[in-house]
């Protein structure tokens, strides 16, 4: 008797690579199939992107795997529908669009743990997609920053057992904050606790920020903590 065909359920307990997870031919396909929807190649098709793959190190031997992985964000922003072999044969593209910058011994375009803290606190599928598909940090704050400035009142839940609940506050909640006590009030999201200071990812970068220069909202109104 044959067996039923199990199917795995994609949402579940399925691991999302990240750009430093990327270090072979298998790593990048499945890497790229997950942030662009580009189904995986037959076993027939494998051994053309391996080729072009080669062709791409040839060019850049001192590369590393982490500069593929921007072949991601610049077929989402482009709204690309490529085989797998023609989304990797698509470097040059990408290279001459801007987004494979690690090649110019910048940063990869996919930062994922700053990426992946931000959406947490954004609900609408449309910013999500144009906040992961941005070609670069900058842009992809400014989407993130017009979402929050749009959206300042909606409540984020806190999470089990989180010290940050005992206070009122969550994760990816929007706070605005000083970094000194001469400085004006600037947007923010929080994303953590350190002590007796907030993390808070404001202008591109997480800094601790202590609580007597956090203001929250209350009622429509920011209200300082202390």
């Amino acid at each position: 008797m044959t067996k039923p065909r199990l199917n795995r359920n994609k949402f579940t307990n399925v691991h999302t690579l990240q750009v430093d997870e990327v270090v072979d031919l298998d790593s990048l396909i499945d890497f790229l199939n997950a942030r662009t929807g580009t189904p995986r190649p037959l076993a027939k098709d494998k051994g053309a992107v391996s080729k072009r793959v080669k062709e791409f190190f040839k060019e850049y031997p001192d590369a590393d795997w982490r500069a593929l992985t921007d072949l991601a964000n610049w077929n989402n922003a482009k709204n690309k529908h490529l085989t797998m072999v023609q989304l990797v044969s698509s470097w040059r593209y990408a290279y001459e669009d801007g987004y494979m910058r690690i090649l110019g011994r910048g940063n990869s375009t996919n930062d994922d743990a700053t990426l992946q803290e931000l959406l947490k606190s954004v609900a609408d599928g449309d910013v999500r997609q144009r906040m992961i598909g941005a070609a670069t940090s900058t842009d992809r704050d400014r989407i993130y920053e017009e979402y929050r400035s749009r959206d300042e009142e909606v409540e984020v839940a806190a999470e089990p057992g989180d010290p940050l609940g005992d206070l009122g506050l969550a994760k990816g909640q929007g706070v605005k904050v000083r970094l000194s006590p001469a400085d004006l009030p600037m947007v923010g999201t929080i994303t953590g606790l350190e002590g007796n200071r907030l993390n808070v990812y404001v202008r591109g970068e997480t800094v601790p920020v202590p609580f007597d220069l956090v203001q929250v909202r209350v009622n429509g109104e920011w209200e300082s903590m202390l």
